[in-house]
């Protein structure tokens, strides 16, 4: 009886789209912050201007990180991320590819079984698209990709 055939496919990404911010952006997030502080101090409400405060020094923090090489490989089995996370096919409901024209990588986004489960979003590179979706669909429904309104708002801010 002959084996069946072992594929693979392995391929680096960033870790996460780094979108470049300006001086402006770093005001009107300061800005935002002071005035939700404001309100909460207006409201008597400390946790809530604590919490603003804790965000906001956050996001300040993260704001200009440059995102981390990953390495990923999608085996007979499921999908690795730096050999260290493993997400077999059968635990994902469905997944979706999307990417912006001009960037060298696209994103996809796998949905899984268990509806408390967030979805997972990765990226590919551009110039191997076909044989990597390719690849999934033989193990996985692919559907159309619509932004969630975490999607949205990750736009808006530029985050």
């Amino acid at each position: 009886m002959a084996e069946r055939e072992q594929r693979e496919m392995a391929w680096v990404a960033p870790e996460f789209e780094y979108r470049r911010k300006n001086v402006s952006w770093y005001w009107i997030s300061i800005i935002v912050a002071v005035i939700c502080i404001g309100f909460a101090a207006w409201q008597k409400n400390f946790l809530f201007g604590i919490f603003v405060l804790v965000a906001e020094i956050l996001m300040l923090t993260w704001a200009n990180q440059q995102p981390t090489m990953f390495s990923f490989r999608l085996a007979e089995k499921g999908l690795f991320i730096q050999n260290k996370k493993f997400y077999p096919y059968m635990d994902m409901e469905t997944f979706s590819c999307h990417g912006k024209d001009g960037d060298d990588f696209e994103n996809i986004t796998f949905k899984f079984n268990k509806h408390l489960r967030r979805a997972l979003r990765i990226a590919f590179p551009k110039n191997r698209s076909k044989e990597i979706l390719s690849f999934l669909a033989e193990n996985v429904k692919e559907i159309n990709h619509e932004p969630s309104l975490m999607d949205s708002i990750e736009e808006f801010v530029g985050f």
